[in-house]
C-alpha cells in the first residue's frame, strides 16, 4: 500500500482534529526549540579586569621643601606626573574557547590603550592559567607610547593570563581602554575592581546546566499538552453541534 492511499485510510479513520494535533505536537516544539537554541547558543567573551593600580611613590604631604622625585631625568613631583604600577587580568570568561583564527591582527590587534600618559617599561606577563603554553606563546610589546599588544594565542574558556606594566601619567589619573578585535565579541569589557577582591566567578551557563538540558524537553511536553486539549475541546464543540 502507498503512503498516499494509508494516509486516505488514516483519514477515513481519524478526525482532522486529530492530525492538527499531531502535526501540531511535532511542528510547533520543533520551531519551538530552534527559537531557543537561537537565542541561548553560547558566545566568546573576553574580560579586562584591573587588579591594582597604584602609584609607585605615595607622598602625601605636598608642601615639603627640595623634595623630588625624577624618573628617567623628569622631575615627576613637580610635573604634576605619578608613576603608577597597574596590573590586570585578561580572561576568557564566555563558553567559547578563542582560536587564533577568531583574532583579527592586521586590523583590530588585541591589546591595551592609556588615553593620557606613556607607558615607560616593557610590560611583563606575571600570571597565567596555562604556564607551559602561554609562557612560550603570548607576546605583548609596546607599539606606541601609550599601547601595548598582544600576539593571537588559543584562550581557552576560562583561560586567563595577567600583565603588569609601568606607566607615567597626570596627577595619577589612568585610563584604561581594550583594543582589539575578536570574532563573536561585540566589545571587550573592562572591569575596574581594584578596590576590591577580583574572584574568577563560575560560568553563569554552568550552574544551571541540568535545567538547560531539560529546558526543552519541558517545552515540548507542555506546548503539546495544550494543543492535546485544545483539540480535544474542538473535537467535543463540533460533537455537540451536530
Amino acid at each position: 500500500m502507498s503512503f498516499w492511499n494509508r494516509l486516505k485510510n488514516l483519514d477515513k479513520t481519524f478526525s482532522w482534529s486529530f492530525f492538527g494535533f499531531l502535526l501540531g505536537a511535532i511542528g510547533l516544539p520543533l520551531g519551538g526549540f530552534g527559537v531557543w537554541a537561537y537565542f541561548n547558543s553560547p558566545s566568546p567573551k573576553l574580560t579586562y579586569e584591573v587588579l591594582t593600580n597604584t602609584p609607585v611613590f605615595d607622598i602625601r604631604e605636598e608642601n615639603v621643601d627640595k623634595l623630588q622625585v625624577v624618573y628617567d631625568g623628569v622631575d615627576i613631583t613637580n610635573s604634576q606626573l605619578t608613576l603608577q604600577v597597574i596590573n590586570f587580568r585578561v580572561i576568557n570568561n564566555g563558553r567559547v574557547d578563542i582560536t587564533k583564527s577568531m583574532y583579527d591582527p592586521e586590523n583590530a590587534p588585541l591589546g591595551l590603550r592609556i588615553s593620557v600618559g606613556e607607558i615607560v617599561q616593557a610590560p611583563v606577563i606575571i600570571a597565567a592559567s596555562d604556564d607551559e603554553y602561554l609562557k612560550d606563546n603570548l607576546k605583548v610589546e609596546i607599539v606606541k607610547q601609550n599601547e601595548i599588544q598582544f600576539n593571537p594565542v588559543i584562550l581557552n574558556s576560562r583561560d586567563y593570563f595577567t600583565v603588569k606594566l609601568l606607566a607615567l601619567v597626570p596627577n595619577g589619573t589612568v585610563d584604561l581602554q581594550p583594543i582589539g578585535k575578536i570574532a563573536g565579541i561585540s566589545k571587550i569589557k573592562l572591569n575596574e575592581s581594584y578596590q576590591e577582591s577580583v574572584k574568577i566567578e563560575p560560568l553563569k551557563d554552568e550552574k544551571n546546566a541540568s535545567d538547560t538540558t531539560l529546558n526543552p524537553i519541558v517545552f515540548v511536553a507542555c506546548v503539546s499538552l495544550a494543543l492535546g486539549i485544545t483539540s480535544s475541546l474542538i473535537e467535543k464543540n463540533r460533537n455537540s453541534k451536530t
